[in-house]
């Protein structure tokens, strides 16, 4: 991986965490490469956000009403660390 060329700013990490739950896949601001999006639910919504591009990662938590349908993520949180 690539040293991180800079960090995204809060709006571009709102912007991904926005994708998350549209039709249009997360697309790294700094590198454009898809964004790869851990979910973890608790009394709000987080989304663990990494570039492997860029190596950009960031955490980011709102709370939400919850949709009907909310993607499901088969990852190993593991490899975030």
């Amino acid at each position: 991986m690539e040293a991180i060329a800079r960090t995204w700013t809060q709006g571009e990490q709102e912007r991904l965490f926005d994708s998350y739950f549209s039709d249009v896949p997360g697309i790294c601001p700094v590198c454009s490469q898809e964004v790869s999006m851990l979910m973890s639910l608790g009394s709000t919504v987080t989304l663990l956000l990494r570039c492997e591009g860029c190596d950009n990662k960031a955490t980011v938590s709102r709370a939400l009403r919850m949709p009907r349908h909310v993607p499901r993520t088969n990852e190993d949180e593991s490899q975030w660390d």
